[in-house]
């Protein structure tokens, strides 16, 4: 139960425009520009900053701590973000190897996956870049840029990102997916491009089984001995 209100906070509580954590952010940035322009001045003007020190401790301090704060926050986000993008590109049945420099049979993993040369990873060697790691390198970008981060989610949710993040990659990349024929009964399939409608349908999906599989632990922990 815990974890789960911990993750509603990260992925969307957190990000209302009402949110502290928007003023976090904007104090880390300052906390790092601080630094920054500390390690370029170390040497110089030494008189005039010490005339300044006594106003500006107080808004270090507030700097530093909001800087710690942000960067563990996002520390988790980061965790809850990776999961969800293995677990929508599982459920869309992307690519999820490795390259096929650190696995000889990548290549037929992938294809297995229902991606193969269509997700586009193709590389010196033949290494090949899975699809999943793709989407995870988009969502990482955001991530790891705060200042976007914060003007893309502001009262958002993180599965937004992921989802246009799957979308995008899917587009660009020209990665098809296998689409079991309806009416066939030897689960014969056939490949078909990744619609924003297909995304959201296995996101819905996904969403269902979470829920209940979090409605069946919770009777287990209430069930009496």
């Amino acid at each position: 139960h815990m974890n789960s209100l911990e993750e509603r906070v990260l992925e969307s509580v957190a990000w209302t425009d009402g949110s502290s954590l928007h003023d976090a952010i904007r104090l880390q940035q300052q906390h790092q520009r601080q630094q920054k322009e500390k390690s370029k001045s170390a040497t110089g003007k030494s008189a005039d900053r010490a005339s300044d020190t006594g106003t500006s401790t107080g808004t270090a301090a507030a700097s530093a701590a909001a800087s710690a704060a942000v960067t563990l926050f996002f520390r988790k986000l980061s965790s809850v973000a990776a999961s969800r993008v293995f677990n929508m590109c599982s459920q869309l049945q992307l690519s999820t190897g490795i390259s096929s420099s650190s696995r000889g049979n990548a290549g037929t993993a992938t294809n297995g996956a229902g991606v193969g040369a269509d997700s586009g990873g193709g590389g010196a060697g033949g290494a090949q870049v899975s699809t999943t790691d793709r989407v995870w390198t988009a969502v990482k970008y955001v991530l790891d840029n705060k200042p976007v981060a914060a003007a893309l989610l502001r009262g958002r949710h993180l599965d937004s990102v992921v989802l246009c993040s799957i979308y995008g990659v899917c587009k660009v990349c020209g990665v098809h997916v296998r689409t079991r024929v309806s009416g066939s009964g030897s689960g014969s399939s056939s490949r078909g491009e990744v619609t924003f409608r297909k995304v959201i349908s296995s996101y819905t999906k996904l969403s269902k089984r979470e829920n209940n599989a979090q409605v069946r632990a919770g009777a287990n922990v209430h069930r009496p001995g």
